[in-house]
């Protein structure tokens, strides 16, 4: 569903990573314009869905955190 939420509004980037040294941790890497977005982006049926199969699909709940970036985006 990376593709689908890179078409949401508000979207900066959205990338789906894979640990080098453990190929069972993933991360989300998402851009948003603003908290809005993401709040917007996160309410969707599509992502409460996933965050309801979470506990079949991952061994411990999604960690989330939270930044501000601070250097000038750029695409």
């Amino acid at each position: 569903f990376s593709e689908k939420s890179r078409r949401e509004p508000g979207c900066l980037e959205y990338h789906l990573q894979v640990s080098k040294d453990d190929p069972l941790v993933f991360m989300f890497y998402e851009n948003w314009v603003d908290r809005s977005d993401l709040d917007r982006h996160m309410a969707l049926p599509y992502q409460q869905a996933w965050f309801k199969r979470q506990p079949e699909l991952l061994a411990k709940p999604a960690e989330m955190r939270f930044f501000d970036m601070v250097s000038e985006y750029r695409q």
